[in-house]
């Protein structure tokens, strides 16, 4: 089973800018979610500040060879200082013969 995640950081909110201009931004962040693929199972979003950011994405062990495909979102200009991902991931490839590898550490 193939499952597709848009993961988007909101620049303080995608309402302001960094110096708390009024920049309602969330028409050009949907045009950005909703170019990102096909097909879209979920979208995770985060606001975020100008000191924290999801600039990547991390998979455990079990699931490093679940990643497919990934792309970065990075149009339409404006839509957000912070850029979007777009990630596919194949969940039949997860590992799942090893308990050990689920085990928290």
């Amino acid at each position: 089973m193939e499952l597709t995640i848009v993961v988007q950081n909101l620049g303080l909110g995608g309402l302001h800018t960094g110096s708390g201009d009024p920049n309602h931004r969330w028409p050009l962040l949907a045009e950005r979610i909703n170019s990102a693929a096909g097909r879209v199972d979920a979208v995770l979003l985060r606001r975020t500040a100008t000191d924290d950011r999801i600039d990547q994405l991390w998979v455990s062990a079990p699931l490093r060879d679940t990643v497919v495909d990934y792309a970065l979102l990075d149009t339409p200009d404006g839509a957000s200082d912070h850029h979007g991902l777009v990630v596919r991931l194949d969940l039949d490839q997860a590992a799942t013969d090893n308990d050990s590898m689920w085990e928290y550490r």
